[in-house]
């Protein structure tokens, strides 16, 4: 079933997300103040004010930082139809989206109008104006976009370690083999302390725990968007069998494999 919330907050202190999640859902992240450092699969970015970054289902983020507002919208993909689809996942290729001082406003608008509609009743009458200014976002960022150019690279943290970085674009492109912190010392030539204690200090979860959200995320995509077996799905996400894939991925989720993906039928 579709769906679509939203909700703008504001933080006066330091806020730090507890650990990387994913969700089905994309997840349009707009700063409209402050600064956030946002964690995003294998990257990692320096988010200034009047930015936006959209976030695809089933990707694994989390945010830190001091004083800031945001406005979040949360929208499923069954939202949208295909043609429109194909613009969400088009844009959400670019990374941050910094907006210029005299797009703001533009942008700004927009958002209040999504927010204003959303929060009318009744529902059925709102929904549909909700829906055509979000669409109306998505046309007017492809051209912004145009104009602008992306500047992706402007947003990277160059302080973040660059074996950080490389561990975790090899995590990410080794999903269905058998990687541990031994592995991994031996691949980059890092002791497996070090490496442990890197990744927690930046991450706030331990590799082990990393690996199994990541594999979770890809399972449930694979559940949701295919028909592949038991079989072939714990394959590709890692796991020795299927028995053992259905017992974790219950356990972690509390919903069998094949109850997740009967919700999605």
């Amino acid at each position: 079933m579709s769906f679509i919330e939203m909700d703008k907050v504001t933080k006066n202190s330091e806020w730090n997300m507890a650990d990387l999640h994913h969700h089905p859902y994309y997840e349009l992240y707009y700063l409209t103040d402050g600064e956030r450092t946002v964690f995003v699969n294998n990257n990692v970015y320096n988010l200034k004010k009047n930015t936006l970054l959209i976030i695809p289902p089933y990707t694994m983020h989390k945010t830190n930082g001091k004083n800031f507002t945001r406005i979040n919208i949360n929208v499923s993909p069954d939202y949208f139809t295909k043609p429109q689809l194909e613009i969400v996942n088009f844009m959400s290729l670019f990374g941050p989206i910094t907006f210029k001082d005299d797009q703001v406003k533009h942008i700004n608008y927009i958002f209040d109008k999504i927010f204003e509609y959303y929060k009318k009743t009744p529902q059925n009458m709102a929904a549909e104006s909700v829906h055509i200014y979000l669409c109306y976002l998505f046309v007017t960022l492809r051209e912004f976009v145009n104009i602008n150019g992306t500047a992706t690279q402007n947003h990277r943290l160059k302080q973040y370690p660059l074996a950080l970085i490389n561990i975790i674009k090899y995590l990410s492109e080794n999903i269905s083999s058998d990687v541990s912190v031994k592995t991994l010392s031996e691949k980059f030539y890092l002791s497996q302390g070090y490496i442990s204690k890197l990744f927690k200090k930046y991450t706030n979860i331990t590799i082990s725990d990393y690996v199994l959200n990541m594999r979770m995320s890809a399972a449930k995509q694979l559940l949701k968007d295919t028909k592949k077996s038991m079989e072939e799905i714990s394959y590709l996400t890692g796991f020795s069998s299927s028995n053992y894939f259905s017992l974790i991925f219950k356990k972690k989720n509390n919903i069998s494999p094949l109850a997740y993906r009967k919700q999605f039928q």
